[in-house]
């Protein structure tokens, strides 16, 4: 199991990154990368997400909001996370969590008057 993350138009298609910018691969991603705003995201790390993004929601919180206006509360909580990224993609651990909301803030500040959908 997992979430999708993608940063979409008011139209909800799904935005296209700058020039030059791949999206961060995830759990299940395109050979060869894409430009699409879109990273999906193991369910192994919600523990993390609910303790330095949101309790209640977790990760979810972003659904629904502005790219823009996630941005601090991104930042925050990945500064507050530690450790290095794990080979084994599939460990909760801090440091593969980490990883994941790196992928997110870069494609907030890269697209930030878009819209997050998390499923």
């Amino acid at each position: 199991m997992s979430w999708d993350c993608t940063l979409e138009h008011q139209t909800g298609d799904t935005a296209v990154l700058p020039d030059g910018m791949r999206a961060p691969n995830g759990g299940t991603y395109v050979a060869g990368g894409t430009s699409e705003a879109w990273l999906n995201i193991t369910y192994n790390y919600t523990v993390h997400f609910h303790r330095v993004l949101d309790t209640e929601k977790g990760l979810a919180w972003l659904n629904g909001r502005k790219a823009n206006d996630t941005i601090a509360r991104l930042e925050t909580a990945v500064s507050s996370l530690t450790g290095e990224r794990d080979r084994d993609y599939w460990a909760g651990t801090e440091g593969n969590a980490k990883v994941a909301l790196q992928g997110l803030l870069d494609m907030a500040k890269a697209l930030p008057d878009c819209k997050w959908k998390v499923t």
